[in-house]
């Protein structure tokens, strides 16, 4: 059985390689697709008259069914011949049998269209599934960092409180990337926002520290000049 041209079109539009070539919206597809199954013509397509005329018959088959029964009657009055007979059987035969695979050509594009959609679902919930996994990742990352900037006593040396401040700074990346992941996740916005409060307190230790060791410095200064 070959394949529809109007299928045809659409899924060659649906996966044309550059994207200005292909449908901007779902919603084109999915008229086109309407169209497709309800025998009308799609926008991928231009139908000629013999084509558009058929569309109509099989859009409309029950009374073309039935203007085919009324003129076989009519050429049976007129004594048409039983060659003649067989024919018009075997159209209609063939006409039924044409709707018949039209209709689950029709059933399979549905099928297909339904399994797409519940693809992209699981997709999607697949994802978000993930990013919740890589978020609380990161959460437990950024509580590491924190839990060892806290143990750190900055007051001992300069060089623990560089280390701290360090920490401070990859607990807080920490938290910011869970929350890229998931920006609804409470324990990320509480971790960032520790993580800051005492970053910014160790800031201003540091600041101060760093201006005590400059007026060290200046006294001792002065007071080698007043040596000499």
């Amino acid at each position: 059985l070959d394949t529809p041209s109007e299928l045809v079109a659409i899924v060659k539009k649906a996966m044309a390689i550059y994207s200005d070539e292909r449908y901007q919206t779902i919603e084109e597809l999915s008229s086109d697709l309407t169209a497709f199954q309800s025998g009308f013509a799609v926008s991928v397509k231009h139908d000629s008259f013999i084509e558009s005329f058929n569309k109509l018959i099989k859009r409309n088959k029950a009374i073309s069914i039935g203007g085919l029964i009324s003129i076989i009657a009519l050429l049976s009055g007129l004594g048409v011949s039983s060659l003649q007979w067989k024919e018009a059987i075997k159209q209609k035969k063939i006409a039924e049998n044409n709707f018949i695979l039209a209709k689950e050509n029709e059933n399979k594009i549905k099928l297909e269209k339904e399994t797409g959609e519940n693809n992209l679902k699981n997709q999607k919930e697949q994802q978000i599934k993930k990013n919740k996994e890589l978020a609380l990742a990161a959460i437990q990352k950024g509580r590491e960092y924190l839990s060892q900037a806290k143990a750190t006593d900055h007051k001992f040396s300069s060089t623990f409180a560089i280390e701290k401040n360090r920490d401070f700074f990859n607990a807080a990346n920490s938290f910011r990337q869970a929350l890229i992941y998931n920006n609804e996740n409470e324990d990320a916005k509480k971790g960032l926002y520790e993580t800051g409060k005492n970053h910014f307190e160790l800031s201003l230790w540091l600041q101060s520290f760093e201006q005590a060791e400059s007026n060290i410095a200046d006294m001792k200064f002065a007071g080698s000049d007043e040596a000499h």
